[in-house]
């Protein structure tokens, strides 16, 4: 079974035991098992298919970025996906993702949250990500600069 990109809470922000019927555990949780300086029953196989079904399960993800253009307050903008690209969502439209936008300590701060409903499963969100960070730039002025997706090496059976 090869590996797919899935992100996995840091180390810290969520505590989970490393049992099936939970999420899957943070890496760093795992990583002293895996060199040897704890003593867990690692396994790797069982690991692999524990992380692969709960990110199958409980899918995610996203993208964020600093950006040089300052943004000094929060906001959320509702977005839907038409032919590859991102705009606004009208008034009662269904939104395919997220867009968060607000202050950081390097200027501002955008994030891309894909809605999971609406996402496909199995593929890389990475051309989402690069669609969504060229809205940023048309819509928000935030100097991300053209981007592209890295092409896709497969994906789960």
């Amino acid at each position: 079974m090869p590996w797919s990109a899935i992100h996995l809470p840091h180390f810290g922000s969520d505590q989970f035991a490393l049992s099936p019927e939970t999420h899957p555990p943070p890496c760093a949780q795992t990583t002293p098992s895996r060199r040897g300086m704890a003593g867990l029953d690692y396994r790797p196989a069982d690991l692999e298919e524990m992380l692969v079904v709960g990110a199958d399960q409980h899918p995610g993800g996203g993208a964020w970025s600093t950006v040089s253009r300052v943004f000094t307050e929060m906001e959320e903008v509702l977005l839907a996906r038409t032919d590859g690209r991102f705009a606004r969502a009208a008034e009662g439209e269904e939104a395919d993702a997220t867009l968060s936008i607000g202050p950081s300590n390097l200027g501002g701060f955008v994030r891309f949250a894909p809605i999971p409903q609406r996402t496909p499963t199995g593929l890389s969100i990475a051309p989402r990500a690069v669609a969504l960070f060229a809205f940023a730039d048309r819509e928000l002025e935030t100097g991300i600069g053209l981007l592209e997706p890295a092409r896709e090496l497969g994906s789960r059976s």
